[in-house]
């Protein structure tokens, strides 16, 4: 007898996702990727710049913002004083210097720049060991008078760094100049002739001389220096934008 096999059909049951994968799943799914995101953040933040109402209001804010920095970390630069919580202007303080003193200011300025334009001109140097030499030399003048340099130039108000820029240009002025401020021996002796009751109750005649022929030096450089520079300024070309 023939024997017949029923064959067992099997079947598979599918998997079971656990709760686990199906939840990453559908999140990773719903979830926007990063890029997306950026890139429509920076789409909507450059339409939101390029608008003429918001850029308009974005410059507003940083113009104030600045304008409140400035005020804060420099009002000096604006404000002088404060008198009863009212501020008085620098505007205000440099318009009544240069009121009262500004043809004055303007013109020393002017004559230095000529200064230092004919020194170059002439490649005239005046270096830090000639400007401190100078001033050593004025300090020793003024010590044997009895007075003190320092508070000369304080009481002038000039600082000493002023000062050092108006000893350099009278060094330039004197190298300018040259022989012309020289005193010859023949100028002071018949200078000495003429006034002999100058150096009578010197005990250092030796030092009294010198300091004297420096002095009659300083007045020939003043009086040679007033020619000169009129010569300069009238052969200059200067353009002035303010009168005063």
């Amino acid at each position: 007898m023939a024997t017949t096999k029923t064959a067992k059909k099997t079947t598979t049951a599918p998997k079971k996702r656990t709760a686990s994968k199906v939840s990453k799943s559908v999140s990773v799914k719903s979830t926007p990727s990063k890029s997306s995101v950026s890139s429509a953040s920076i789409s909507n933040l450059q339409k939101k710049v390029l608008d003429p109402k918001n850029r308009r209001s974005l410059i507003l804010a940083i113009v104030v913002i600045i304008l409140i920095l400035a005020i804060y970390l420099g009002k000096s630069l604006v404000v002088a004083a404060l008198v009863n919580g009212q501020p008085v202007s620098r505007l205000a303080i440099i318009h009544d210097l240069e009121q009262q003193s500004g043809k004055a200011a303007l013109d020393a300025v002017v004559t230095r720049m000529l200064v230092f334009q004919e020194a170059q001109k002439k490649n005239i140097t005046a270096s830090e060991k000639d400007i401190d030499g100078e001033i050593a030399r004025i300090r020793s003048q003024f010590q044997a008078q009895g007075q003190n340099l320092d508070q000369l130039l304080a009481t002038q108000g000039l600082t000493k760094e002023k000062f050092r820029d108006e000893v350099k240009v009278q060094i330039l002025v004197t190298k300018i100049l040259g022989d012309q401020v020289k005193v010859s021996d023949k100028e002071f002796n018949d200078f000495l002739a003429k006034n002999q009751d100058l150096l009578a109750t010197e005990k250092d005649q030796n030092a009294a001389k010198a300091n004297l022929r420096q002095q009659m030096e300083q007045q020939k450089l003043a009086q040679k220096y007033q020619e000169w520079i009129a010569t300069v300024k009238k052969n200059a070309k200067i353009t002035t934008f303010v009168n005063y």
